[in-house]
């Protein structure tokens, strides 16, 4: 009778409830990666996590977090349906048999920001000399990461706002950058659409970052939900403007 009464236990515990609310809570899988992930005692933040928790508050379904769990276990998780969400996958045929891929990072198009007054840049010879704002750990495309030594200078910062900053006083010729990142951190300041402007050259790498939905969630039911939401959070740039604000609000994850 005893086993009878914590089996029963245990599936109520997974009934979802009447009138479209879910129960329990999604739990993402996390590992500690600042600044996509960080893990501070309890405390569970950082860009990709950012991004997770206002979708989950869209949904209004509760979110819980693994305690530190390495990326393969998680991988793992996520195949037998023992989480439910990750986050920062790139898109593959495999994934795709185990999990739903919702876009909210599109780093494909790469391209540069000059000041009004400086010379266009409308190809790769024309970044010769000059001294380019990167973000630290950030890879752009394979022939800006691997020119020459000395073709011309990366100047490694912190935050895109702090790039866009020293562009705009002329401390650097340039920021390299993903496009609408770039353009979300211009439109967000009067003085800098005054005196920056983006060049013409642009470089496409095919980088994509996808929250993954396992296919065995219990939560899979919802998919119509999670497609919709995170298409209007996309298309609307709330994810872009989440991980930005993170970075302003976090500088010490950056340094």
């Amino acid at each position: 009778m005893r086993a009878i009464f914590c089996i029963l236990m245990a599936l109520a515990f997974f009934v979802l409830p009447e009138e479209g609310k879910i129960n329990p809570a999604l739990v993402l899988c996390v590992d500690h990666y600042p600044p996509l992930q960080v893990i501070e005692g309890e405390r569970v933040t950082g860009e990709n996590v950012e991004v997770v928790k206002r979708l989950a508050n869209r949904l209004e379904i509760e979110l819980t977090f693994t305690p530190d769990t390495p990326f393969v276990r998680c991988i793992e998780y996520l195949k037998s349906g023992e989480i439910d969400l990750m986050v920062g996958l790139l898109w593959s045929a495999k994934r795709d048999e185990y999990a739903h891929l919702f876009l909210y990072d599109d780093l494909t198009i790469k391209t540069f920001f000059r000041h009004r007054h400086s010379k266009e840049i409308n190809r790769f010879e024309d970044l010769e000399g000059l001294n380019i704002a990167v973000l630290r750990g950030v890879k752009q495309f394979a022939k800006f990461d691997n020119a020459p030594l000395g073709f011309f200078n990366k100047i490694e910062v912190n935050t895109l706002p702090a790039a866009f900053g020293m562009l705009n006083k002329r401390r650097v010729d340039a920021v390299a950058v993903t496009d609408y990142y770039g353009l979300q951190v211009l439109d967000s300041n009067e003085e800098y659409k005054k005196n920056i402007v983006q060049a013409a050259y642009r470089e496409q790498s095919g980088t994509q970052v996808y929250i993954a939905l396992s296919r065995k969630s219990r939560f899979v039911n919802y998919l119509d939900q999670f497609q919709q939401h995170t298409k209007e959070m996309f298309d609307g740039g709330e994810f872009i403007q989440i991980i930005i604000d993170f970075q302003k609000s976090h500088p010490e994850y950056y340094r």
